[in-house]
């Protein structure tokens, strides 16, 4: 297939959604936070204790997503 095609076929797709979510969203950073910060391991585990997603925040993630369209 040439890229051509690929490009057609992804643009065919439409809205989509990728969610990133962890323990890095205690620190309101990026996924990459751990490691751009370098905070140590023992210090970044610690967020352990602040990290309380509610129950059914993914249901709540896919209602959302699929009112957008995704």
């Amino acid at each position: 297939m040439i890229v051509k095609e690929y490009i057609r076929d992804f643009e065919k797709l439409g809205f989509g959604m990728f969610v990133h979510y962890g323990l890095y969203s205690v620190l309101g950073k990026g996924e990459w936070s751990h490691k751009i910060l370098e905070i140590p391991s023992k210090q970044y585990q610690e967020l352990t204790k602040k990290f309380y997603p509610k129950a059914n925040w993914a249901e709540e993630i896919v209602h959302t997503a699929k009112k957008a369209g995704v």
